[in-house]
């Protein structure tokens, strides 16, 4: 179920730990490859009908029905280089950590 603020927007985030000693981690990181995917990408819009800030083609049904779809809001999509964001990754990972 999807509630829509009377004010404001509310932020989505979608994050995935590896735990250390996990009965099959083959498959967790199979799953955080697949998460920045176009096909993982397109799990929040059809999910919670939220658009998403990458360049993922959305078909028409599901473009029509998303909850925030402004001129202003389709302005703010860039495309993302995940492969730079993934070089960046461990400068942020200590960032975060400090």
């Amino acid at each position: 179920m999807t509630v829509v603020p009377t004010k404001g927007i509310c932020s989505i985030v979608i994050y995935i730990s590896i735990v250390k000693g996990m009965k099959h981690p083959e498959a967790a990181y199979a799953l955080a490859e697949q998460l920045p995917s176009d096909q993982g990408m397109l799990g929040v819009p059809q999910a919670l009908r939220y658009g998403v800030t990458t360049d993922v083609t959305l078909t028409e049904d599901l473009r029509k029905d998303l909850l925030f779809n402004s001129p202003e809001r389709k302005a703010l999509k860039k495309k993302v280089d995940w492969q730079r964001w993934m070089a960046d990754r461990s400068a942020r990972i200590e960032r975060v950590t400090k």
